[in-house]
């Protein structure tokens, strides 16, 4: 049976089907992420009750939903340095910096969104998992990385960073969805929780620009 199947797999190899399965799974991987991008942007409702249904949906969250757009973020600061803002020639130290920059942004909101979703949650009587709380940080970072890939691409368009706020509503809609947290019976919690994912964002934004500025100039 072993030999058999050794036999098969490699017919199929010589047979030249992996030089046409591979583009395949790669074309149907990013189709498959442009589409869960868009119900979470556009139906999240729907995609929360995915996130809740579904254990391999939840899996690797982070590696299959997070790091692609990381990589498409880190390529979208490279295209627009050397678009946009190549005054003097393109800049290979100061780009990799924006995108060094740009990248531990994210991650670190993501880690702060992840405790504070988690701890004031627990403080609030919410059964809030860490689990879930991790796949809902994930999740709210996706709108923040869309926003500054795209100021990152078209620096002019900075207009659209506030966008990236939408995480925010991302949040709310699933606690409202799945633990059914409401403006009015859960405004305190509300209120402290969307403020302080609010601060800390701009506090690190803030920090990190100080620091790139040090260290550029």
């Amino acid at each position: 049976m072993k030999r058999n199947a050794e036999q098969q797999g490699s017919f199929v190899l010589y047979a030249g089907r992996p030089s046409d399965y591979k583009p395949m799974r790669l074309f149907e991987y990013i189709q498959q992420l442009w589409q869960a991008t868009y119900r979470l942007m556009v139906h999240p409702r729907r995609h929360w009750n995915l996130v809740q249904q579904s254990a391999d949906f939840q899996s690797g969250s982070f590696r299959r939903f997070m790091l692609p757009w990381l990589f498409v973020l880190v390529l979208a600061v490279f295209l627009g340095s050397w678009c946009f803002e190549s005054r003097y020639g393109f800049l290979l130290t100061d780009t990799l910096i924006k995108a060094v920059r740009k990248v531990i942004l994210i991650v670190v909101s993501f880690l702060g969104a992840n405790m504070m979703i988690y701890e004031i949650s627990r403080i609030y009587k919410v059964p809030v998992s860490f689990e879930f709380s991790r796949k809902m940080a994930i999740y709210a970072t996706i709108p923040l990385i869309l926003a500054l890939t795209v100021t990152a691409l078209f620096p002019f368009a900075y207009i659209f960073g506030l966008s990236g706020f939408y995480a925010l509503y991302l949040v709310y809609n699933a606690l409202n969805y799945l633990y059914q947290v409401h403006w009015i019976r859960n405004a305190k919690y509300l209120i402290v929780l969307l403020g302080l994912l609010l601060m800390s964002f701009i506090f690190i934004a803030y920090l990190l620009s100080i620091l790139t500025a040090l260290i550029i100039y």
